[in-house]
């Protein structure tokens, strides 16, 4: 048996008839269960070809927390998000992120079908233990089936795609929620019920700096309150306000790399071995590119003007 044919061993939407199918980058669509650090999925985003980093589009995230489990790493009172990342092709990822805490068991990553070929994001690695994983079967069953139930707290969609972050956006905000660290031994608010302080502080920061800076549609659950950061005491430095500074600073680094998968040997470094054909590349391309960094470069300005 080929590793090839060990990847398509379990029945998911993704591998039937891919002969009619769009590509679709792994780093989104694995063909099996996906577990990674975080930074990890984060550089292999920045190496999808720039079209796909700009295209791939948030269509909801919701902040989610766990009301039964059988598993200890989803705890009761624990909370995550779920992610749904419209690919061009009209396709949906979904993805789960979370911060875990400190006793919870160590990353695994022996299942991943993709592994990021340009190492990681020049970020040191940080203590904080924040994770995605990634939907191999196009549904959520397969993030949630260790937790026998759990509740939407909120949902931030985006209907309009053109005005919804992109997947470089969303990977660059969990790199400074990372980076950053988060509160430690913050007092919980009395009356809040605050339990898995890591994880609410975790998810909160993510949905709100995303609502701060491209709005969205807001649907909260009937039965449940989400308390802000999951109940808990938050000095300045750890709030909303200075995350939206720190990302600035992440996402114009960040940005820097995207779509270095487009690159090829040579490519930077002055090699005129190749003909002059490959060397000349259409001019519809060449726009492309340079509307795209320049949305990027808009993105960044709005950042550093917002009014924080």
């Amino acid at each position: 048996m080929t590793i090839f044919s060990c990847f398509r061993s379990k029945k998911s939407p993704h591998n039937h008839d891919l002969t009619h199918q769009p590509r679709l980058p792994p780093v989104l669509f694995p063909l099996q269960e996906y577990t990674a650090p975080i930074h990890l999925w984060a550089g292999a985003i920045q190496v999808l070809n720039a079209g796909e980093c700009s295209d791939c589009r948030i269509r909801k995230i919701s902040h989610c927390k766990a009301t039964s489990s059988s598993s200890s790493a989803d705890r009761h009172g624990y909370e995550f998000l779920l992610v749904h990342v419209r690919h061009p092709s009209g396709k949906d990822a979904i993805v789960r992120a979370e911060r875990l805490s400190t006793s919870s068991s160590p990353f695994s990553t022996s299942n991943s079908s993709h592994t990021p070929a340009h190492g990681d994001p020049p970020h040191t690695i940080p203590t904080a233990h924040d994770r995605v994983s990634l939907s191999y079967d196009g549904t959520t069953d397969c993030l949630t089936r260790h937790v026998t139930s759990y509740a939407e707290l909120l949902t931030l969609s985006f209907p309009k795609s053109s005005e919804a972050p992109s997947v470089a956006h969303l990977a660059a905000l969990l790199v400074t929620l990372n980076t950053h660290g988060g509160p430690t031994g913050a007092a919980v608010v009395p009356g809040t019920g605050g339990t898995e302080q890591p994880s609410a502080w975790f998810a909160y920061s993510t949905v709100e700096v995303l609502k701060a800076i491209f709005g969205g549609k807001v649907k909260k659950s009937k039965g449940w309150v989400k308390a802000p950061y999951g109940g808990m005491e938050v000095d300045g430095a750890d709030g909303v306000d200075a995350l939206l500074r720190r990302y600035t600073r992440t996402w114009e680094d960040f940005s820097r790399k995207l779509g270095v998968g487009d690159r090829t040997p040579g490519q930077d470094s002055g090699d005129n071995s190749r003909s002059a054909t490959s060397n000349s590349k259409p001019k519809l391309r060449e726009r492309k590119k340079a509307k795209e960094r320049a949305e990027m470069d808009a993105f960044a300005d709005m950042l550093r003007t917002m009014n924080i």
